[in-house]
Protein backbone atom coordinates (compact mmCIF):
# COMPACT_ATOMS: atom_id res chain seq x y z
CA UNK A 1 0.00 0.00 0.00
CA UNK A 2 1.11 3.57 -0.57
CA UNK A 3 0.09 6.53 1.53
CA UNK A 4 0.30 10.19 0.41
CA UNK A 5 1.72 12.97 2.57
CA UNK A 6 0.93 16.62 1.79
CA UNK A 7 4.04 18.81 1.27
CA UNK A 8 2.91 22.24 0.06
CA UNK A 9 -0.56 23.74 -0.43
CA UNK A 10 -1.87 20.33 -1.39
CA UNK A 11 -0.03 20.41 -4.71
CA UNK A 12 2.94 18.14 -4.02
CA UNK A 13 2.83 14.65 -2.53
CA UNK A 14 5.38 12.02 -1.65
CA UNK A 15 4.62 8.32 -1.59
CA UNK A 16 5.39 6.58 1.66
CA UNK A 17 5.43 2.79 1.42
CA UNK A 18 3.58 0.97 4.18
CA UNK A 19 4.94 -2.55 4.66
CA UNK A 20 2.53 -5.48 4.73
CA UNK A 21 1.55 -6.79 8.12
CA UNK A 22 3.53 -10.06 8.30
CA UNK A 23 0.81 -11.62 10.43
CA UNK A 24 -2.14 -10.91 8.13
CA UNK A 25 -0.82 -9.43 4.88
CA UNK A 26 -1.23 -12.75 3.06
CA UNK A 27 -5.03 -12.52 3.37
CA UNK A 28 -5.14 -9.77 0.75
CA UNK A 29 -3.05 -11.73 -1.76
CA UNK A 30 -3.63 -14.92 -3.73
CA UNK A 31 -2.51 -17.98 -1.80
CA UNK A 32 0.68 -19.42 -3.28
CA UNK A 33 0.34 -22.94 -4.68
CA UNK A 34 1.63 -25.71 -2.43
CA UNK A 35 5.32 -26.66 -2.82
CA UNK A 36 4.75 -29.99 -4.57
CA UNK A 37 7.50 -32.51 -4.04
CA UNK A 38 9.49 -33.49 -7.10
CA UNK A 39 9.66 -36.36 -7.74
CA UNK A 40 6.30 -37.17 -6.18
CA UNK A 41 6.88 -39.78 -3.44
CA UNK A 42 4.46 -42.64 -2.81
CA UNK A 43 4.39 -41.87 0.92
CA UNK A 44 5.11 -39.19 3.51
CA UNK A 45 5.68 -39.31 7.26
CA UNK A 46 3.28 -37.11 9.21
CA UNK A 47 4.87 -36.40 12.62
CA UNK A 48 2.12 -35.68 15.16
CA UNK A 49 2.85 -34.64 18.78
CA UNK A 50 0.13 -35.98 21.13
CA UNK A 51 0.06 -35.34 24.87
CA UNK A 52 -2.17 -34.18 27.72
CA UNK A 53 -1.78 -30.40 28.13
CA UNK A 54 -2.15 -30.70 31.93
CA UNK A 55 0.82 -33.02 32.35
CA UNK A 56 4.29 -31.49 32.17
CA UNK A 57 6.78 -32.59 31.14
CA UNK A 58 4.75 -34.13 28.30
CA UNK A 59 4.41 -37.91 28.46
CA UNK A 60 2.87 -40.70 26.43
CA UNK A 61 -0.80 -41.15 27.37
CA UNK A 62 -1.28 -44.75 28.62
CA UNK A 63 -3.05 -47.12 26.20
CA UNK A 64 -3.37 -44.42 23.57
CA UNK A 65 -4.46 -45.61 20.11
CA UNK A 66 -3.91 -43.56 16.96
CA UNK A 67 -5.50 -44.30 13.58
CA UNK A 68 -5.36 -42.38 10.29
CA UNK A 69 -8.64 -42.37 8.35
CA UNK A 70 -9.58 -41.12 4.88
CA UNK A 71 -11.72 -37.99 4.97
CA UNK A 72 -14.87 -39.63 3.57
CA UNK A 73 -14.48 -42.82 5.63
CA UNK A 74 -16.71 -41.64 8.49
CA UNK A 75 -16.56 -44.91 10.50
CA UNK A 76 -12.79 -45.17 9.83
CA UNK A 77 -13.30 -48.69 8.57
CA UNK A 78 -9.94 -48.82 6.80
CA UNK A 79 -6.76 -47.19 8.05
CA UNK A 80 -4.79 -45.14 5.52
CA UNK A 81 -1.62 -44.80 7.56
CA UNK A 82 0.88 -46.91 9.44
CA UNK A 83 1.29 -45.48 12.94
CA UNK A 84 4.76 -46.04 14.41
CA UNK A 85 5.84 -45.97 18.06
CA UNK A 86 6.17 -42.47 19.54
CA UNK A 87 9.56 -40.78 19.43
CA UNK A 88 10.73 -38.22 22.02
CA UNK A 89 11.34 -35.00 20.13
CA UNK A 90 12.41 -31.55 21.43
CA UNK A 91 9.68 -28.92 21.16
CA UNK A 92 8.46 -25.72 22.76
CA UNK A 93 5.38 -26.15 24.97
CA UNK A 94 3.93 -22.92 26.37
CA UNK A 95 7.32 -21.29 25.79
CA UNK A 96 9.39 -23.96 27.55
CA UNK A 97 11.58 -26.60 25.88
CA UNK A 98 10.52 -30.20 26.53
CA UNK A 99 10.93 -33.64 25.06
CA UNK A 100 7.47 -34.43 23.64
CA UNK A 101 6.05 -37.74 22.35
CA UNK A 102 5.66 -37.53 18.56
CA UNK A 103 3.83 -40.24 16.59
CA UNK A 104 5.21 -40.83 13.06
CA UNK A 105 2.39 -41.83 10.69
CA UNK A 106 3.37 -43.13 7.24
CA UNK A 107 0.61 -42.02 4.85
CA UNK A 108 0.15 -41.95 1.06
CA UNK A 109 1.15 -38.75 -0.69
CA UNK A 110 -1.80 -36.38 -1.29
CA UNK A 111 -4.15 -38.28 1.04
CA UNK A 112 -6.85 -36.16 2.67
CA UNK A 113 -7.18 -37.59 6.16
CA UNK A 114 -8.16 -37.15 9.77
CA UNK A 115 -6.61 -38.76 12.82
CA UNK A 116 -8.72 -40.68 15.34
CA UNK A 117 -7.28 -40.80 18.89
CA UNK A 118 -8.67 -42.78 21.82
CA UNK A 119 -7.49 -43.67 25.33
CA UNK A 120 -9.17 -44.86 28.55
CA UNK A 121 -10.82 -42.01 30.52
CA UNK A 122 -10.31 -39.57 27.62
CA UNK A 123 -13.00 -38.27 25.29
CA UNK A 124 -12.58 -39.73 21.78
CA UNK A 125 -10.83 -37.17 19.59
CA UNK A 126 -10.62 -36.63 15.85
CA UNK A 127 -8.08 -34.20 14.41
CA UNK A 128 -8.58 -32.89 10.86
CA UNK A 129 -5.45 -32.14 8.86
CA UNK A 130 -7.43 -29.63 6.79
CA UNK A 131 -6.42 -30.78 3.31
CA UNK A 132 -4.35 -33.21 1.25
CA UNK A 133 -0.72 -33.88 2.15
CA UNK A 134 0.86 -32.21 -0.87
CA UNK A 135 4.05 -30.60 0.34
CA UNK A 136 6.45 -30.16 3.20
CA UNK A 137 7.78 -27.12 5.03
CA UNK A 138 10.91 -28.76 6.36
CA UNK A 139 13.89 -30.73 5.15
CA UNK A 140 13.35 -33.50 7.68
CA UNK A 141 13.68 -37.07 6.44
CA UNK A 142 12.87 -40.37 8.16
CA UNK A 143 13.75 -43.68 6.55
CA UNK A 144 14.20 -41.83 3.22
CA UNK A 145 10.68 -40.38 3.47
CA UNK A 146 9.90 -36.66 3.69
CA UNK A 147 8.62 -35.69 7.14
CA UNK A 148 5.68 -33.30 7.50
CA UNK A 149 5.81 -31.91 11.08
CA UNK A 150 2.36 -31.45 12.62
CA UNK A 151 1.20 -29.25 15.47
CA UNK A 152 0.44 -30.80 18.85
CA UNK A 153 -2.90 -32.44 19.57
CA UNK A 154 -4.11 -32.48 23.17
CA UNK A 155 -6.75 -35.06 24.22
CA UNK A 156 -8.88 -34.16 27.23
CA UNK A 157 -10.42 -36.39 29.88
CA UNK A 158 -14.16 -36.44 30.44
CA UNK A 159 -13.58 -35.23 34.01
CA UNK A 160 -11.54 -32.24 32.82
CA UNK A 161 -14.19 -31.38 30.25
CA UNK A 162 -16.84 -31.41 32.97
CA UNK A 163 -14.67 -29.29 35.27
CA UNK A 164 -14.02 -26.71 32.54
CA UNK A 165 -17.76 -26.45 31.91
CA UNK A 166 -18.46 -26.09 35.62
CA UNK A 167 -15.86 -23.34 35.83
CA UNK A 168 -18.01 -21.15 33.58
CA UNK A 169 -21.31 -22.07 35.25
CA UNK A 170 -22.58 -24.45 32.59
CA UNK A 171 -23.06 -28.20 32.23
CA UNK A 172 -21.48 -30.31 29.52
CA UNK A 173 -23.94 -32.47 27.62
CA UNK A 174 -22.13 -35.84 27.43
CA UNK A 175 -24.08 -36.77 24.28
CA UNK A 176 -23.16 -33.55 22.45
CA UNK A 177 -20.05 -32.72 20.43
CA UNK A 178 -17.19 -30.33 21.20
CA UNK A 179 -15.07 -28.45 18.67
CA UNK A 180 -11.66 -27.11 19.77
CA UNK A 181 -9.82 -24.97 17.23
CA UNK A 182 -6.35 -23.44 17.09
CA UNK A 183 -6.01 -20.14 15.20
CA UNK A 184 -2.88 -19.44 13.15
CA UNK A 185 -1.72 -16.38 11.23
CA UNK A 186 0.16 -15.94 7.94
CA UNK A 187 3.44 -16.91 9.61
CA UNK A 188 1.97 -20.16 11.00
CA UNK A 189 2.17 -18.78 14.53
CA UNK A 190 -0.62 -18.77 17.17
CA UNK A 191 -2.93 -15.91 16.26
CA UNK A 192 -4.45 -13.39 18.65
CA UNK A 193 -7.58 -11.45 17.86
CA UNK A 194 -9.36 -14.12 15.78
CA UNK A 195 -13.10 -14.70 16.26
CA UNK A 196 -14.70 -18.00 15.21
CA UNK A 197 -18.14 -18.68 13.78
CA UNK A 198 -19.94 -22.02 13.43
CA UNK A 199 -22.59 -23.06 10.91
CA UNK A 200 -24.83 -24.65 13.57
CA UNK A 201 -26.09 -23.68 17.02
CA UNK A 202 -23.61 -24.24 19.87
CA UNK A 203 -22.08 -22.66 22.96
CA UNK A 204 -18.93 -20.71 21.97
CA UNK A 205 -15.91 -20.49 24.24
CA UNK A 206 -12.55 -18.76 24.20
CA UNK A 207 -9.56 -19.41 26.46
CA UNK A 208 -8.53 -16.34 28.43
CA UNK A 209 -5.53 -16.56 30.78
CA UNK A 210 -5.72 -20.34 30.43
CA UNK A 211 -9.38 -20.62 31.42
CA UNK A 212 -12.46 -20.81 29.20
CA UNK A 213 -14.91 -17.95 28.83
CA UNK A 214 -18.33 -18.70 27.35
CA UNK A 215 -18.44 -16.22 24.48
CA UNK A 216 -17.08 -15.79 20.98
CA UNK A 217 -14.42 -13.34 22.15
CA UNK A 218 -11.31 -12.90 20.00
CA UNK A 219 -8.53 -15.31 20.83
CA UNK A 220 -5.60 -14.39 23.06
CA UNK A 221 -1.97 -15.44 22.60
CA UNK A 222 -3.05 -19.00 23.46
CA UNK A 223 -4.97 -18.99 20.13
CA UNK A 224 -7.59 -21.47 21.38
CA UNK A 225 -11.35 -21.26 20.95
CA UNK A 226 -14.24 -23.51 20.07
CA UNK A 227 -17.82 -24.62 20.56
CA UNK A 228 -19.49 -26.95 23.05
CA UNK A 229 -22.82 -28.73 23.41
CA UNK A 230 -23.30 -29.20 19.65
CA UNK A 231 -26.40 -31.36 19.24
CA UNK A 232 -25.84 -34.52 17.19
CA UNK A 233 -28.37 -37.31 16.55
CA UNK A 234 -27.54 -40.25 18.80
CA UNK A 235 -25.17 -42.70 17.14
CA UNK A 236 -24.72 -40.43 14.13
CA UNK A 237 -22.72 -37.39 12.98
CA UNK A 238 -23.22 -34.02 11.33
CA UNK A 239 -21.07 -31.94 9.00
CA UNK A 240 -20.33 -28.37 10.10
CA UNK A 241 -18.22 -25.42 8.96
CA UNK A 242 -15.95 -23.30 11.13
CA UNK A 243 -14.59 -19.97 9.90
CA UNK A 244 -12.27 -17.43 11.44
CA UNK A 245 -12.33 -13.65 11.20
CA UNK A 246 -8.91 -12.02 11.49
CA UNK A 247 -8.30 -8.81 13.50
CA UNK A 248 -8.48 -6.83 10.24
CA UNK A 249 -12.03 -8.09 9.64
CA UNK A 250 -11.16 -10.48 6.81
CA UNK A 251 -12.76 -13.94 6.95
CA UNK A 252 -10.24 -16.74 6.51
CA UNK A 253 -9.47 -20.37 7.26
CA UNK A 254 -12.90 -21.89 6.57
CA UNK A 255 -12.76 -25.59 7.38
CA UNK A 256 -15.35 -28.37 7.07
CA UNK A 257 -15.53 -30.87 9.94
CA UNK A 258 -17.52 -33.98 10.77
CA UNK A 259 -18.51 -33.99 14.45
CA UNK A 260 -19.89 -36.83 16.56
CA UNK A 261 -21.71 -36.86 19.86
CA UNK A 262 -19.64 -37.48 22.98
CA UNK A 263 -16.31 -36.64 21.42
CA UNK A 264 -13.96 -33.76 20.60
CA UNK A 265 -13.09 -32.61 17.09
CA UNK A 266 -9.92 -30.55 16.68
CA UNK A 267 -8.53 -28.59 13.76
CA UNK A 268 -6.70 -25.44 12.73
CA UNK A 269 -7.93 -22.15 11.30
CA UNK A 270 -5.11 -21.07 9.00
CA UNK A 271 -4.82 -18.96 5.83
CA UNK A 272 -3.82 -21.86 3.59
CA UNK A 273 -6.31 -24.39 4.87
CA UNK A 274 -7.35 -26.83 2.10
CA UNK A 275 -3.99 -26.23 0.35
CA UNK A 276 -1.88 -28.26 2.77
CA UNK A 277 -2.64 -31.04 5.19
CA UNK A 278 -0.55 -29.67 8.02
Amino acid sequence: MAGCTSLASGADTAQELVPDDPHWGCLTKPIAPPPLLDPVPPNLVYALPIFDFRILPPAVIPQLTVRACQIQDYPCSKAVGLVLSPVDTPAQVYGTAFQTPVYPIVMPYAVDAYIRITAPDYLPLEYYLGGPLLGARSNLVMNNLTVVPGLQVTPITAIDADNLASGVQTTRNPDAAIIAMRTLDCTDQPAEGVTLSLSVKAVPFTFLTGLPTLSALPTTERALAGFANIEVPKGSFINVTVEGTAPNGIAYGKINLTVRGGQVTQGDIRPDVSQFGF
